[in-house]
């Protein structure tokens, strides 16, 4: 099966209510190890709303560990020339504590996808969770990184931990006792309050 490794967004601007809009992907990279998938979101005027980069990887159910691709050989004949204009996910380095605020959290039912085991998604809004309603009402995502490392499960016990790297960014962890699950770098820009700004 496939599982997301690293997911980076960044988007210029967030359609609005009712607002029509189309999602184009295509493939830009693709080895033994794993594929990389592009995404555009594109207002229905052309306008291009925002970009993501994604890289998966192949894993062998059965030993849960890493599998090759050899057998999809085929994918190398859909791969594109076109490439993706963000620029691709930093490296996620561990963070300390000098400098920065954590929380804990225990991962629940509602948490955990068909796989039974943390959902994705479920990451990047207990990233997103760490800030008020005050905050968000200032300020929208420019960019999200995340990088994916180890699985969680129902009933882990983890740190949230943010730490503020000046200029609206900021470096995120999720991990347990034993390892870290997600790396993300999340950076913020200031709400120009129109309508174009959701």
């Amino acid at each position: 099966t496939w599982v997301l490794s690293r997911l980076s967004i960044e988007m210029y601007r967030y359609p609005g209510i009712n607002e029509s809009y189309s999602l184009s992907t295509w493939i830009e990279g693709f080895n033994r190890h794993f594929s990389e998938r592009n995404f555009e979101l594109t207002a229905e005027s052309g306008e291009v709303l925002g970009h993501c980069r994604s890289v998966w990887v192949p894993i062998n159910i059965r030993r849960r560990e890493s599998g090759a691709l050899e057998a999809l050989e085929s994918l190398s004949d859909v791969v594109s020339e076109r490439r993706c204009p963000i620029d691709k996910q930093p490296r996620m380095t561990a963070l300390g504590d000098e400098g920065t605020r954590s929380n804990d959290y225990r991962f629940r039912y509602c948490d955990c996808d068909f796989n039974r085991h943390v959902n994705a998604v479920r990451y990047m809004e207990l990233y997103l969770n760490q800030w008020d309603m005050d905050f968000h009402d200032e300020y929208r995502i420019k960019r999200f990184d995340i990088s994916y490392q180890h699985e969680a499960y129902c009933g882990d016990e983890v740190k949230v931990k943010i730490h503020d790297a000046g200029d609206d960014t900021y470096l995120c962890e999720i991990a347990g006792k034993e390892s870290v699950h997600t790396r993300a770098r999340i950076i913020y820009t200031k709400r120009n309050n129109s309508n174009n700004d959701n």
